[in-house]
């Protein structure tokens, strides 16, 4: 079997080939991406158009068709949101979607230029694993998680500029979260990345032992070996089930402390806003600080995004990672060049102390 590795070799790297694969066709990449930069805009604008109706009313200097103005406008723009957020991600779908045709389609090349040492060294499950469970993960990544990846680094760089146009100081305030939650989320992505790695690999070694032992299934009963495989089989399957459990126990505690830090941010905004409001006798900056909680739940958004997006990105680059591992493999060596047509043959072949493997530890003959 191959050697099994800890972490993944080549994180940038293995990043750059699945990003590539993505971009084959720009032009509809880059129509995503301005439907996402749009209909982010779109929904952080709405907030502030919302301030200016919330200051008019408190100030009781209004009439009703302002407020059907305003609400009409707020309307349009999350409807044309709506719209251009579908387009989006109905592109991201077609892309991820022809993306991992192509692997498969690649995949399926490849094993037909294989050695017979590889699979000699490699069970069919484990192959078989990395066609199917590996490149399902790959592109469950590049439809869901890209997408709102996309959208939430858009997000994290509008809404401060939207709250810096408000008030600077409730702004600072708001920023504070970004430092804990980044260095939160570096921790817990570094630290558990090893566990992912594990998972996919021990994914492929219990395939691998299922698809070898149900296609043996007559010789195993036949050589009363049962209670052997099925030991082996707990043990592989207890390996799966701690990796796996420590891949989503570690991923899950992001999300709580994302959360009490967010929550933590929303107390002092109220604090400071409203020690702003008494203490200039401004009535109308309620408005501010209503509009500044609702960005605060608003950008905690594209966080709490980020978080989740770190765990599928782990399990991912560990699939990506066994997928273009297997298509980098040595392929077989042409040799027609070497053969040699022979008319007449005479004499005899013997074979005396042969013996053959593709390694010292395992010999095939």
């Amino acid at each position: 079997m191959t050697k099994r590795t800890t972490s993944v070799k080549d994180f940038k790297g293995t990043f750059k080939m699945l990003i590539s694969r993505l971009f084959k066709n720009k032009i509809t990449i880059f129509t995503a991406i301005l439907f996402a930069i749009l209909s982010t805009i779109l929904v952080i604008t709405g907030p502030k158009i919302l301030n200016n109706l919330m200051e008019i009313i408190i100030s009781s200097n209004y009439e009703f068709k302002d407020v059907t103005k305003y609400g009409l406008i707020i309307l349009i723009m999350y409807v044309t949101a709506a719209i251009l957020n579908y387009f989006q991600g109905y592109i991201m779908t077609i892309l991820s979607v022809n993306a991992t045709k192509r692997l498969r389609s690649e995949i399926s090349k490849k094993i037909n230029k294989l050695p017979f040492k590889y699979f000699d060294n490699n069970s069919y499950g484990d192959i078989l694993s990395r066609v199917t469970n590996d490149v399902d993960t790959v592109g469950f990544t590049l439809e869901r998680s890209l997408s709102s990846l996309l959208t939430a680094i858009i997000m994290i760089i509008g809404i401060p500029i939207v709250m810096f146009t408000i008030n600077w100081q409730l702004t600072l305030i708001s920023l504070l979260q970004l430092p804990f939650t980044f260095l939160i989320v570096f921790i817990v992505v570094k630290f558990n990345q090893q566990h992912f790695i594990k998972q996919q690999r021990y994914l492929g070694d219990i395939n691998g032992y299922i698809e070898e032992n149900f296609s043996a299934h007559n010789i195993v009963k036949a050589f009363n070996g049962e209670q052997k495989s099925l030991d082996e089989f707990n043990k592989i399957n207890m390996n799966l089930q701690s990796s796996s459990q420590y891949a989503q126990f570690y991923s899950g505690l992001m999300h709580p402390i994302i959360n009490f830090v967010s929550n933590i941010i929303y107390v002092l905004i109220i604090l400071v806003g409203a020690y702003i409001a008494i203490k200039n006798n401004n009535i109308e900056f309620l408005a501010t600080i209503i509009t500044f909680m609702t960005y605060s739940k608003l950008f905690n958004q594209p966080i709490s995004q980020i978080g989740s997006v770190s765990s599928n990105l782990q399990s991912t680059m560990a699939a990506a990672e066994r997928v273009f591992e297997f298509l980098s493999e040595n392929e077989q060596v042409e040799d027609l060049d070497k053969q040699e047509i022979i008319s007449t043959i005479n004499g005899k072949i013997e074979f005396r102390h042969v013996n053959f493997g593709y390694n010292n530890e395992q010999q095939v003959i």
